[in-house]
Order: structure tokens, then C-alpha cells, then sequence
């Protein structure tokens, strides 16, 4: 019964130790990553990506494994957080679509065009969602939460 418990810590240890990874595509801001896709490329699962503010949009993303995708928000000024000029976290498109993403999280992110959800058990909170939003009926159990939208549904 001792080395159950002894084994069932280490595993439970092992799996707590996930990465967060930065990145920022403003000149000298030293994050180690410039662009969403490369963060996701290194990322394992379940690894958390944090995106800082940029007047400049990271572009397409289309999510292929299990993480959590971290903004800074959207309509920060307006909200009173932050000082004027501060900028959200944009990207053009989100997929969630491939297998072993179920259980992604995106928050605080700045959707300017087309999401599209295919996998179950993802959560998308606190973001701002433009342009159009599909959910698939694979999307079970998925959780739209606390979001601003000026879009379409279909």
C-alpha cells in the first residue's frame, strides 16, 4: 500500500509540472517566442502559452494539442485596467478541431475573424469574439463564458 501511494504522488507530481511559454511579436520585449505557432510547436500538453498585448495581430491559429491560451483581454482601456495605449491580444482566425485538444482553454484573447470549435470540453472565457463562431455538435460539454461578441452565429 506504500508504494501505491509513493508512485501515485510522483505521478501526480509529474503531471503538475506544466511550462508557460511567452510570447510577444513586439521588437525587443524579450519573449522567446515571436509568434503563437512556434510557442505551440514546443509546447507539450496541457503547457500554458501567455500573449502579451500588440498592436499587430498574431495571425491564424489553429490549436493541436491540449493547452491554455492566455491573453492579456480585450477593450483593456475601456475596462479601466490599464494605462491608454495598451493593446489586446490579437488573432485573426482559432481552430480547435484536432484530436487531443479536448480540454483546451482560451482566455483573454482578441478574435477578429473566424472560430470554429470541432472538440469537446474546450473553453473559451473572457475574450472578444469578432467575425463569425462555429460550433460542431462534436463541440460536447464546450463552455462560452463571460465573452463580448459582435458576430455572427451559424
Amino acid at each position: 500500500m506504500k508504494k501505491l501511494l509513493i508512485l501515485s504522488a510522483m505521478c501526480m507530481a509529474m503531471t503538475a509540472q506544466a511550462t508557460v511559454l511567452r510570447v510577444s511579436n513586439v521588437t525587443n520585449s524579450g519573449a522567446p517566442y515571436a509568434d503563437i505557432t512556434s510557442a505551440l510547436a514546443a509546447a507539450a500538453e496541457g503547457d500554458t502559452i501567455m500573449v502579451d498585448g500588440s498592436s499587430t495581430s498574431y495571425g491564424d491559429l489553429t490549436v493541436d494539442k491540449k493547452i491554455v491560451l492566455m491573453g492579456p483581454g480585450y477593450l483593456r482601456t475601456e475596462n479601466g485596467v490599464l494605462t491608454e495605449g495598451s493593446n489586446s491580444a490579437q488573432i485573426s482566425a482559432l481552430t480547435i478541431s484536432a484530436d487531443g485538444t479536448a480540454g483546451t482553454v482560451v482566455q483573454g484573447m482578441d478574435i477578429t475573424g473566424i472560430t470554429l470549435i470541432e472538440t469537446p470540453n474546450v473553453v473559451i472565457t473572457r475574450c472578444r469574439i469578432r467575425g463569425s463562431f462555429r460550433l460542431t455538435s462534436a463541440a460536447t460539454n464546450t463552455v462560452i463564458h463571460q465573452n463580448y461578441f459582435t458576430i455572427s452565429f451559424y
